[in-house]
């Protein structure tokens, strides 16, 4: 029964994972086409404590005053503030 239940758990954590990439991609991809407002979009990313691979949590678009970027930063002082042992950055999109 044990070894069944870990089976289900890795090929569900393999199916997450797969679905993750693409689906990081296809964001990637769809900002790359152009930009929304008069900035770059800004994708908030945060550096994975097992990889050191840097992943995509949010995007940040069509904001004039503040900036997409500015919006980000606030969130990631936030994040910080709840998680002091994480990295987090912000990156331009297009």
């Amino acid at each position: 029964m044990k070894i069944t239940t870990v089976g289900v758990i890795i090929a569900a954590l393999c199916i997450i994972s797969c679905s993750k990439e693409r689906s990081d991609s296809e964001v990637k991809r769809f900002f790359e086409q152009g930009k929304f407002g008069s900035e770059s979009d800004v994708a908030l990313l945060r550096k994975s404590a097992l990889t050191g691979d840097w992943d995509y949590i949010a995007t940040f678009y069509g904001m004039t005053s503040p900036t997409d970027m500015d919006v980000c930063r606030v969130a990631i002082t936030g994040l910080r503030q709840k998680y002091p042992d994480t990295e987090y950055s912000c990156a331009p999109l297009n």
